[in-house]
């Protein structure tokens, strides 16, 4: 069975599982804590401000089950 195939056969749920996972693991590897040593410009942070608002209102946003048919994942 090719990676498509098995990919299709996972659940919702275990997608999100997986994708957890996948985001922990990839943040437990970073050295140390990422923001001792980085800086947000301004301009970045007012923009990062203003997409979680426009989320938050529904703005720009996808819902998941949309994003899995974009994926293909119907």
């Amino acid at each position: 069975m090719n990676t498509i195939e098995t990919t299709k056969a996972v659940t919702r749920e275990e997608l999100h599982a997986l994708v957890d996972i996948m985001v922990e693991e990839k943040i437990a590897a970073l050295p140390g804590d990422p923001e001792d040593e980085l800086e947000i410009r301004d301009d970045l942070k007012e923009r990062l401000l203003r997409q979680r608002e426009d989320i938050g209102r529904g703005v720009n946003s996808v819902s998941f089950e949309e994003a899995m048919n974009r994926l293909g994942f119907e």
